[in-house]
This record gives C-alpha cells, sequence and structure tokens, in this order.
C-alpha cells in the first residue's frame, strides 16, 4: 500500500489496483452463459442459489459519477435514498438470530461514502465482526473519486478493505443492462 497527496491536498491510500477482466473471470462469465441456457437449466437445475455467506448492501444510491458503463442504474435513475442506522442495526439481530455466519460484507452504491452516516455503518459493522465473526470480511466498493470520497476513504480503519470500481473507459460493458434479453434474437434460448 502507498500513500499519495492528491491536488486537493488529501492524503489517498492507493493500493493495488482490481482487475475486473481477467482470464479467470471471463471463463466463469463463459461457464454462467452456457449454465443459462434454457435446455442446461432443464437438464442441470437452476444455475443460481441465494448465498448464505456474502451479502451485498446498497447503503446508499447517491453517485457523484456518471459512469457510461454503471451497472448500477445510478446514470439512468439518480436518487438520493439512504439506509438508515435502523435498517443496518435489524440486520445484525436478523443475521445473529437465524445463525448466519457471513464470510463477507460488501457496502455498494452509487458511491457508499456519500451516504451522510457512512463511518457509523462501518462501525457498527466492526462491532459485530470484533463480538460475533472474527473472520469477516468488510469491503467497501468505491469509484475512489473526488476530495470528499477520498477523505472518507482515508478515515477507515486499516481492517476495512477498499475495491475500486473506477470506470474509466468509454466502452459500455454494461450496455444490455437496459435491455431486455428475451427480445434479442440472440439471447431467445436462455431461461432467465
Amino acid at each position: 500500500m502507498n500513500e499519495t497527496i492528491g491536488a486537493s491536498g488529501f492524503r489517498h491510500r492507493t493500493r493495488r489496483p482490481h482487475r475486473n477482466i481477467t482470464f479467470p473471470r471471463l471463463l466463469a462469465d463463459f461457464v454462467q452463459g452456457i449454465r443459462s441456457l434454457r435446455w442446461v437449466h432443464h437438464l442441470l437445475g437452476s444455475p443460481w442459489t441465494v448465498s448464505r455467506e456474502y451479502l451485498e448492501i446498497d447503503v446508499t444510491y447517491r453517485c457523484n459519477l456518471a459512469c457510461p458503463n454503471c451497472n448500477r442504474s445510478c446514470a439512468q435513475a439518480p436518487r438520493s435514498t439512504d439506509i438508515s442506522i435502523e435498517q443496518i442495526e435489524q440486520l445484525i439481530t436478523e443475521s445473529l438470530l437465524r445463525g448466519y455466519q457471513w464470510r463477507r460484507i460488501r457496502l455498494l452504491g452509487g458511491e457508499p461514502t456519500l451516504h451522510p452516516r457512512f463511518l457509523e455503518i462501518i462501525q457498527l459493522l466492526r462491532t459485530y465482526r470484533y463480538r460475533h465473526l472474527p473472520s469477516l470480511r468488510i469491503v467497501v466498493c468505491t469509484n475512489g473519486h473526488g476530495p470528499n470520497v477520498r477523505q472518507m476513504l482515508d478515515l477507515l480503519p486499516e481492517d476495512i478493505e477498499i475495491k475500486s470500481t473506477e470506470k474509466t473507459g468509454r466502452s459500455r460493458l454494461f450496455r444490455p443492462f437496459n435491455m431486455a434479453p428475451c427480445d434479442s434474437r440472440l439471447h431467445r434460448f436462455y431461461d432467465y
């Protein structure tokens, strides 16, 4: 991990960038595509399962970018909806009551650091981890864009993982995100 000081004067921890497109991911996407074929689905059963180990929480839909290849609908439907602290507390309570043993909790958005009570959410999850699940990974998925976001990231404890989701290219990787695949001749044999 390196530290840099940006033009805004904020110290920013830089970590090895996360590469979204790798050979294993392309292979997994290919296999998932094959598993989604209607006849394969009927032969082998549903490829989709509910995860009891990995949790993703959309803490806010506020966003500071309009990424051309966003797959979170932020550019298409901007809004300022935030999850409440009470909802996070309820999630923790229900997780304990149901005996869920989360391996990873990812905080998403929009841009999660724009939530007005973001640091409180982090502290609630850290307390939950400390008391009940020491091996729990807490991951913040962020675009890292702008001085306010970088300042918030600098305030995060070292035990919180940061995943860069910055969308730099102009290619629209999620172009079909707003299309109805069942209307495409290419996808007519897939079972969604």
